[in-house]
């Protein structure tokens, strides 16, 4: 039996994930943070007081402390909701999820770059999903989401849309 909890934005969605994941930012993009915010600071000690570049050493830590836990990449898929960041789809408006790697990924950044599509991915990832949309009512045609488990995204939402399609086949027969 599956149960259901009411989320904070009103959508109803199940306990049970079918599919988690979570990106953090690289190493190296942790240490050009980390120093971007040490030579800011060098230069201010420099020009300026020591308790000034202290004052600033600690508020742009702080600052980039706040940008790496927002730059976290999470990715949900419930039985009929998918959550990638901020952003919620239902599943019964997605259809047909491709793994993109490798150069096939970089193109798909690069020169075959579709601004119709909703970009959910960070400049580090390597690999991600591309699945298109139903919804004709939706501005975009599709999403593109970075993951590093691809090929378990794309196993987990064809059996969710699959899923989803077999109960609206079965709600509609028995609405008959």
């Amino acid at each position: 039996m599956e149960t259901t909890v009411q989320g904070y934005t009103g959508l109803t969605y199940s306990t049970g994930m079918e599919f988690r994941e979570r990106i953090y930012p690289t190493l190296g993009v942790t240490f050009a943070l980390l120093a971007l915010v040490l030579a800011t600071s060098f230069a201010i000690w420099a020009a300026l007081e020591t308790i000034i570049a202290i004052a600033f050493a600690l508020v742009a830590s702080l600052l980039a402390s706040i940008w790496w836990i927002g730059a976290i990449h999470k990715i949900e898929l419930d039985g009929d909701l998918l959550r990638v960041n901020d952003a919620r789809i239902k599943v019964g408006h997605l259809a047909n999820p491709q793994l993109l790697q490798g150069e096939e990924w970089r193109r798909r950044l690069g020169a075959d770059f579709d601004p119709a599509l909703f970009h959910a991915h960070r400049f580090w990832m390597r690999s991600g999903v591309e699945v298109s949309l139903k919804d004709e009512r939706d501005p975009h045609t599709g999403w593109l989401i970075g993951s590093k488990e691809g090929e378990l995204l794309v196993k987990a939402l064809d059996q969710a849309i699959a899923s989803t399609a077999s109960e609206r086949g079965s709600v509609r027969e028995s609405e008959r």
